[in-house]
């Protein structure tokens, strides 16, 4: 994913700070999602257990709208409540996971500077299951939603709510906050276009706007001066 607004000039460099490495608890959330992810691409090759393993992780840990919907039996007790975060854990492919652990720790690595590292954990569980809701609420397929890329547009979300917030205080222009929120959003549609529906576009939307709201409800750990809205190239 990447961030196509105009570039304009940020704040006064007075009271900014580098940002710090990225939290380990960041690393930690990423490192389960890719052992997951490890152990089912091996699988997927022969390499370990059977082919069907991801099948049936997806089974039992994928978010099913007809399960939301009640139109199907869980295939376990509490299913549709662990459904809503477990989704969020397991992915397509080795590449599907890469590129959402990209953005999510380059994300993530802002946003501790705003939230603190441990709520990090909790905006993920907090994005992930906004995204989940709204895929079952406008959705309407048969096919499992699977990824973190809700969590990860609720990071987007988080981190654009606080620029946008810095920026009013600091009496800056909002169109950049605008203009990446409708990049984000033309970005969806092409790309949900061009895969020929297979992008949940509606988690994608729930994400960032349970970000944009936990942005919202949250206080800034660090002072206004002190917070970056803008991350580090690269």
């Amino acid at each position: 994913m990447q961030d196509s607004a105009a570039t304009e000039a940020g704040p006064p460099a007075r009271g900014r700070r580098p940002l710090p490495p990225v939290p380990r608890v960041l690393w930690a959330l990423v490192a389960v999602m890719g052992l997951i992810e490890i152990t089912l691409t091996l699988a997927d090759r022969g390499v370990i257990g059977a082919p069907w393993w991801r099948a049936w992780a997806i089974a039992m840990g994928g978010f099913y709208d007809q399960l939301f919907d009640g139109e199907v039996a869980p295939l376990y007790p509490g299913q549709p409540i662990a459904m809503f975060f477990t989704h969020a854990f397991l992915h397509g492919d080795i590449m599907h996971f890469a590129l959402n652990a990209v953005v999510l720790l380059a994300v993530g690595k802002v946003n501790a500077a705003i939230a603190g590292h441990w709520r990090l954990l909790l905006l993920f569980l907090i994005c992930a299951i906004g995204g989940a809701l709204c895929f079952g609420l406008v959705a309407h397929t048969d096919s499992p939603m699977v990824g973190a890329s809700g969590a990860v547009f609720g990071f987007l979300g988080f981190w654009k709510y606080n620029e946008w917030r810095l920026r009013v205080l600091s009496g800056l222009p909002q169109r950049p906050v605008w203009a990446t929120v409708a990049a984000l959003s033309v970005a969806n549609v092409l790309v949900w276009l061009l895969m020929s529906g297979l992008v949940a576009w509606e988690a994608h939307l729930g994400g960032f706007v349970a970000g944009w709201l936990v942005g919202w409800l949250w206080r800034p750990v660090s002072r206004p001066g002190e917070s970056l809205i803008e991350p580090p190239p690269g």
